[in-house]
């Protein structure tokens, strides 16, 4: 589990229970922010040296 989508969880109000449909969106919501860091890193880097 990332700390984006448990943090999302967590943050849903309390009163009612999670509906699948907005289980899955906050599930899509956090793929979407899973990065691969050295990738950015590389690419930060290549974008300093054009500079």
């Amino acid at each position: 589990m990332n700390l984006s989508l448990a943090m999302a969880i967590t943050m849903e109000p309390i009163e009612g229970y999670l509906m699948p449909e907005k289980i899955q969106s906050i599930i899509s919501e956090a793929k979407n922010q899973v990065k691969y860091v050295n990738e950015l890193a590389k690419n930060a880097d290549e974008d300093d040296e054009d500079e």
